[in-house]
């Protein structure tokens, strides 16, 4: 039997990468974001690898209406769903000065559109008694950026959610796994003070989750923390120079 993968923000960066494996391991992938065009493209690039053909879904992970079809349009091609990926995710800056609709922006992309995924889709993966959910989260969901509070207020929601799935979903068979990256070489990364040679390649993350695939199921690791070697060196975080920026 074929197995399925759904992966949000599929069309760019790290969701792109993780789409990229997960083809590439044989899965049929469900692509979904904002950007039909770009969607496009990576459905391509696995159409190159000569795998199965993607499935694209151009959606809001803000819509639960929509996120909701897309996953139960998935399971019903396929009768099952193996994998899901919440690698959607937006990045503004500020904290006290944050302004309340942008805070709002941050909780409804980063932690709601993760959370509709995660509700549709675990209902299946318990009657299946297997699956795997990754929850793309951050290094600023594990210590508090100054610049960046809100962002960080989304991304410790995203590891304590995750958190608290390991936990209630381990007796199913399903497994959960937080990913913390520093700063890593996508267009979100082009808002840090550091430079594109010293940012953490998307590939480590790629090999992050094909390390994670493999392992048995008896291991449940809670998250993983990748460290941007240049922060660390430096001893602190780099000044960020802002846009709106998403992975």
């Amino acid at each position: 039997m074929t197995k399925t993968a759904f992966v949000t923000g599929a069309s760019r960066g790290i969701g792109k990468g993780i789409a990229l494996l997960l083809a590439s391991m044989g899965y049929q992938v469900a692509l979904a974001a904002r950007n039909r065009f770009l969607l496009e493209k990576t459905a391509e690039e696995i159409l190159a690898l000569k795998k199965l053909p993607p499935l694209i879904y151009p959606l809001d992970v803000t819509n639960e209406t929509q996120v909701k079809e897309a996953i139960e349009s998935t399971y019903f091609k396929n009768e099952r769903i193996d994998v899901l990926v919440n690698a959607a995710g937006i990045l503004l800056p500020k904290t006290s000065d944050l302004a309340s609709e942008d805070f709002r922006s941050l909780l409804e992309v980063n932690v709601f559109g993760s959370f509709y995924c995660i509700s549709a889709v675990t209902k299946h993966m318990k009657k299946q008694k297997s699956g795997y959910i990754f929850n793309i989260a951050s290094r600023a969901g594990k210590i508090g950026i100054g610049t960046l509070g809100g962002y960080c207020t989304s991304k410790f929601a995203v590891v304590g959610l995750n958190d608290a799935l390991t936990s209630e979903l381990a007796e199913f068979g399903i497994k959960t796994t937080a990913i913390c990256p520093g700063i890593v070489d996508t267009d979100m990364g082009e808002s840090a003070r550091v430079s594109k040679e010293d940012r953490i390649p998307v590939d480590d993350v790629v090999k992050t989750v094909e390390f994670l695939l493999k392992t048995s199921p008896n291991s449940l690791i809670r998250e993983v923390v990748i460290e941007c070697r240049k922060t660390i060196e430096f001893s602190n975080i780099p000044p960020f120079h802002f846009a709106e920026t998403q992975r």
